[in-house]
């Protein structure tokens, strides 16, 4: 009965310092996923930001007709100004589809990441709560080992013990017995041979 209750107790004790193990390095592997979202929806943020910026900038800006010449480059007579107007409509026609263009882009890119930051949001929020339950799980397990830390004696008060003596005494017996009783039948062996 001793026997089997001494490898219940390793094989439980084992068996709790291998869950003890594992919630470990699931915690450690669950804080460098955390860490690594977080990193991740940080960047995000940035690039977002950066978007926003960039979109302001071209939101405000405005054709330039800098370019449209008023002169005739070779008579050097000035252009009609219904030929100046007409390339001023197609200056700012191509600049407000270049910059249609380039906004639905950044729009485009900005909803992307703001769908990645809602996704590593949702996804960091479950991290940590399972974070949370791991270490509740350690925390319950290492409290109890500690409670069953207590009652194991750490000196040698329980070798002092009325039980632990009688045990002794009973152990002593029976290795007296077995002793006794192998000589027995070491000695009927050997007349037996004789």
């Amino acid at each position: 009965k001793g026997r089997k209750e001494v490898a219940a107790a390793n094989e439980s004790y084992y068996a709790q310092q291998n869950k003890i193990i594992e919630l470990r390095q699931n915690i450690k592997s669950l804080d460098n996923d955390i860490n690594y979202r977080e990193g991740s929806i940080k960047n995000s943020k940035d690039a977002l930001k950066e978007l926003s910026n960039k979109f302001d900038k071209l939101n405000e800006k405005t054709p330039s007709f800098d370019s449209i010449m008023l002169n005739c480059p070779t008579c050097k007579r000035p252009f009609d100004d219904l030929d100046i107007d007409e390339k001023r409509n197609e200056i700012k026609a191509a600049f407000n589809l270049n910059k249609a263009n380039e906004l639905k882009a950044i729009n485009e890119k900005g909803g992307q990441l703001k769908s990645d930051i809602e996704k590593n949001e949702a996804e960091l929020n479950i991290k940590k709560q399972y974070l949370t339950a791991k270490q509740t799980e350690l925390n319950t397990i290492l409290q109890n080992e500690l409670k069953m830390q207590m009652y194991i004696p750490n000196d040698d008060s329980f070798f002092a013990t009325t039980e632990f003596q009688e045990i002794s005494n009973q152990l002593s017996e029976l290795k007296s017995q077995i002793k006794t009783i192998t000589e027995q039948i070491d000695n009927s062996d050997f007349t037996k041979q004789k």
